[in-house]
């Protein structure tokens, strides 16, 4: 079937070869001999670039049909065909060579193939004609250079008009009939001209054939190619029929041909170059359209603005916005459909556009005002403010405008507001907590006037525990409500009242002499003791119990500041409970009332006696059956040694945290460790040092311990800092500040008892820290409660996605550890591998 259809196709193109053959000699004829189109050579271009050389046998043989038909030899058919082919073959390997397409839907792929394929490449095929010719004896030496540029110029014109014309109108014909109407229309004005012209003028006729050229450009610009294409072929036709008028001179033929060549050349060079700033318009306006429905549809408010910051653009949500439809609001100052004010109270007026504009240095802003809006009242709106920047010539940047982006953060911002206060304030209460208090304590030692005096009252409920025990915490909670309100009352303007535990309360005065505070501290007890809870049939009161410290210009540290308050309300409550003491760093009874001062003179000798001592309880990788098969690390311990024995850390490290100690432990603890890892250069084995929250909160601290790492030339990838999370939530800013700055030097750290604050799912990912702690509480329970199992794998989840190392402790079995590889944690310490020791020679591991 495919030779059949073949078959077909190869006679049809053989007619139509032989045709283009029969009516070049037809002008051969008029023109004396000289050819000034050969249609063959067109159509052979055209089958072999649009359909590949699987036609190339047609110009053989049409070539052999042309030879038969002047009465020439077979070999001369031969050799045209021969020289026809080369000629394709030249005009295809130029084309492959520069890219050029069949299209010609770009002024360069137009002039090239004017210029190579049509020009250059029939140089060739000409040459190897003429040798054929002068072989044969058809024409002389003395003929050759004629007859070689008559078939040179014949094969191009032949090329530029017939090859364009199969494409357009055979390859890939138009749809419809529309395109030949008009052409037909636009082409019967000009046949009707020149008809009247060689009827009234035959012999000056030739003379407007200029008038052709503007037509030519015409149909080219409103037909494109395809009217290029036919208005050429016309043009061909009416210039080179001319001729049948009788024979022309050579001056004549020469300037038709040329007249021809130069139409052919702009008609596809203007039809390129209109295409192309069509196709470039229509990809704009697309662009556009695309652009314009993005921003219609985008839950953002938009609007652009001119250099005077006058509406040029609104979308829908700009208009939802600001209450302005797109029509009202054209060419209106931004200030006017959008009045902004400062979120700063007294909030003044805000011209943020306006004022962007003037400061030409700045190419964007992104700033938040409040929005008064009748309808929905006060709202946030988040406004981004961009330049937009055109050419001014010679490098300038002139400004036109700017496009304005509205974002209403209202209900963000409410819910960081709610979020905020949910994290410093108590939830039965909505008193200021211990985190609040922290902070203002902080500020307030920051600010501290050296002429004034504040007071601190540590207030602790006589006998609340009680009530809470016999009657239930419904009963306790509404009596810490009801004090609260009233203790509110007897809170001056510049302090704060804070629940810092479960029946303790703080409350801060600020500017006020030591006998001001008393007062006051008299007055809050008297208002505790007097009031009197009626619930149901009981009748419920307790006491206060009140330490009272004065805060001066010497304090600095909000702890020991807190500390104070706390001895001294423990005096109160050692010496008969509901009334008020205040703290007396020389009280001698005040002390004996807190034995555990005593540790404190045991701390401090301790540090001078070289008393205390490192201990280390190993960190091991274990495997499925929860064997230990390496240790790369250890936590590194500390021990009191008091005459005989050894004192463990939790008689000794809650007195240093109360009165400030542990900064001097934790010091010479990190200073001992790094004299010790000095000898172990090269080794990879990690020491976790824990820190306190004194300790890591005192930026001195991290200064000494870069002046040891260089003393001790110790490797920091060694090391690694461990804070509790308590500590690291406390001021989440602060701590990411400090591990961002200490890990850029190599330091590692872990996040020690992570899982027993509320807040570890909600802050873990703002911590940079390289190991992750699990809380020994979950670890104890995780054979016995699966809501423990579960906790942990949502705890190793969130770690992981942070990349993150878990590090389970307090294993204290074989099942336990089994239970912590299967739940993703490979790497556990405790009882189970290792008992806490003395710390020997510095061990071989290979690291984590």
């Amino acid at each position: 079937m495919q030779l059949i259809r073949y078959s077909i196709n190869f006679v049809l193109l053989l007619a139509l070869y032989y045709l283009g053959g029969r009516l070049g000699l037809l002008l051969d004829v008029y023109y004396g001999g000289v050819t000034p189109l050969w249609p063959p050579s067109g159509l052979a271009l055209a089958m072999i670039w649009f359909s590949g050389w699987r036609w190339s046998p047609v110009i053989i043989a049409g070539e052999l049909l042309a030879a038969m038909s002047l009465h020439q030899s077979i070999l001369n058919g031969v050799i045209g065909g021969i020289g026809q082919l080369s000629e394709v073959a030249c005009a295809m390997l130029m084309i492959r060579y520069f890219g050029i397409t069949p299209y010609l839907s770009s002024v360069g792929d137009s002039l090239r193939f004017i210029g190579l394929a049509a020009l250059l490449a029939p140089l060739f095929g000409a040459g190897l004609g003429v040798a054929g010719q002068l072989s044969s004896g058809l024409i002389t030496p003395s003929q050759a250079g004629a007859t070689w540029i008559t078939w040179w110029l014949g094969d191009s014109i032949g090329i530029m008009i017939l090859t364009p014309l199969i494409r357009f109108w055979w390859i890939e014909p138009p749809s419809g009939y529309r395109l030949v109407l008009r052409w037909l229309t636009q082409t019967s004005w000009v046949a009707m001209f020149f008809t009247a012209a060689f009827v009234i003028i035959p012999d000056k006729a030739w003379t407007l054939f200029f008038l052709l050229l503007p037509y030519v450009v015409y149909t080219s610009i409103t037909l494109g190619k395809q009217g290029a294409s036919l208005s050429l072929t016309a043009l061909a036709a009416l210039v080179l029929g001319e001729g049948a008028q009788g024979v022309s001179s050579d001056f004549m033929i020469s300037v038709k041909m040329a007249f021809v060549g130069t139409c052919t050349l702009l008609a596809y060079v203007v039809t390129a170059n209109f295409e192309t700033n069509r196709t470039i318009r229509s990809m704009l306006a697309t662009e556009r359209n695309r652009l314009r429905t993005t921003l219609m549809s985008i839950s953002d408010g938009v609007i652009k603005v001119d250099e005077r910051a006058h509406v040029m653009f609104m979308n829908p949500m700009a208009e939802q916005l600001t209450g302005w439809s797109e029509r009202a609001a054209m060419e209106k100052p931004f200030v006017v459909i959008c009045p902004l004010k400062t979120l700063k109270e007294p909030r003044h007026p805000a011209n943020p556009v306006e004022f962007f504009l003037a400061q030409t240095q700045r190419d964007a802003q992104i700033e938040s005002y409040a929005f008064e809006s009748a309808e929905d009242g006060s709202r946030t709106l988040e406004i981004r403010i961009r330049r937009v920047v055109g050419g001014g010539g010679r490098g300038d940047r002139l400004c036109n405008g700017a496009v304005i982006v509205l974002r209403d953060i209202s209900d963000e911002v409410r819910l960081r507001r709610q979020l905020e206060h949910q994290a410093l304030h108590d939830p039965l209460t909505d008193l200021p907590n211990r985190r609040a208090l922290d902070n203002y304590l902080h500020r307030l030692l920051s600010e501290n006037d050296t002429h004034l005096v504040s007071g601190l009252l540590y207030i602790d409920l006589d006998q609340f525990k009680l009530i809470n025990d016999t009657c239930g915490h419904e009963v306790g909670d509404l009596l810490l409500k009801k004090l609260s309100s009233l203790l509110r009352k007897s809170t001056p303007e510049r302090g704060m009242l804070a629940r810092i535990s479960g029946d303790e309360f703080a409350l801060v005065i600020e500017g006020v002499t030591e006998a001001q505070t008393l007062a006051v501290a008299e007055q809050v007890r008297q208002t505790i003791s007097h009031y009197q809870l009626a619930y149901e049939d009981l009748v419920f009161s307790v006491g206060a119990s009140i330490g009272v410290t004065f805060i001066t210009d010497q304090d600095n540290s909000r702890h020991a500041v807190l500390s104070r308050a706390d001895i001294a309300c423990y005096q109160a409550k050692e010496s008969g409970r509901d009334r008020v003491r205040v703290y007396h760093a020389g009280d001698t009874v005040m002390m004996r009332y807190h034995g555990e001062l005593e540790w404190l003179s045991q701390l401090k000798n301790a540090i001078q006696l070289g008393h205390f001592e490192l201990y280390q309880q190993g960190i091991f990788c274990v495997d499925e059956n929860g064997d230990a098969v390496d240790m790369p690390g250890c936590e590194v311990l500390i021990r009191l040694r008091r005459q005989d024995e050894m004192v463990s850390p939790g008689s000794f490290i809650p007195v240093a945290e109360r009165f400030g100690f542990m900064p001097i432990i934790d010091r010479w603890v990190t200073e001992t460790l790094f004299r010790r890892m000095s000898s172990s250069v090269g080794l990879e084995f990690i020491y976790n040092v824990n820190l306190s929250g004194a300790t890591f909160n005192d930026h001195g601290f991290f200064k000494e311990v870069e002046g040891w790492a260089e003393k001790y030339r110790i490797d920091r990838s060694r090391v690694c800092f461990e804070v509790t999370e308590s500590v690291a939530l406390a001021d989440i800013a602060q701590t990411r500040e400090i591990i961002r700055s200490m890990a850029q030097k190599g330091y590692r750290f872990a996040l020690d008892d992570f899982g027993s604050g509320s807040a570890s799912y909600g802050y873990l990912s703002e911590l940079p820290v390289n190991y992750v702690k699990l809380d020994g509480g979950f670890v104890r329970r995780v054979l016995e409660d699966p809501s423990a199992e579960i906790v942990i794998e949502s705890l190793v989840k969130i770690a992981r996605l942070r990349s993150m190392h878990c590090i389970a402790e307090c294993v204290e079995s074989r099942d336990i550890a089994c239970r912590m590889v299967k739940l993703g944690i490979p790497v556990l310490q405790g009882f189970f591998y290792d008992r806490p020791q003395p710390m020997g020679p510095i061990a071989k591991g290979k690291g984590s």
